[in-house]
């Protein structure tokens, strides 16, 4: 649950700590973004699917925790937060019910309480 250590470890120092850099900032959101493509199977099943839960859950909550906080040491682009979106979007087309319901919630909850307050570059 390496997920989850980064998210909880996020939420401890906080945007504000001086030693949280951009640069640092922008790997941790990489790594998150990574994982939303684990596929991974074992005897036990489709357990990347739990990874990309996990994934999708923190990130939403991260981007919550980075808009609460008033003096940030570090910025996050908004192409970090396009490569999110669009990687959530991509997670609309899984097979699994669960994973489609639980990403369509957190685009739901993103969209209604987040999104004006990035600049999301439009592509083509």
């Amino acid at each position: 649950n390496s997920v989850i250590g980064i998210e909880l470890l996020i939420e401890s120092v906080g945007y504000g700590f001086v030693g949280l850099t951009e640069e640092i900032l922008a790997r941790v959101f990489d790594i998150l973004i990574k994982t939303m493509n684990d596929y991974s199977t074992d005897k036990r099943g489709d357990i990347g699917s739990v990874v990309r839960e996990a994934s999708m859950k923190t990130l939403i909550k991260l981007l919550k925790l980075y808009l609460n906080t008033k003096e940030k040491i570090a910025k996050l682009s908004d192409n970090t937060v396009y490569d999110i979106i669009s990687n959530m979007l991509q997670q609309l087309s899984e097979k699994i019910d669960r994973i489609r319901l639980l990403t369509g919630s957190l685009l739901q909850d993103y969209f209604d309480n987040l999104s004006s307050n990035f600049n999301i570059p439009r592509r083509a």
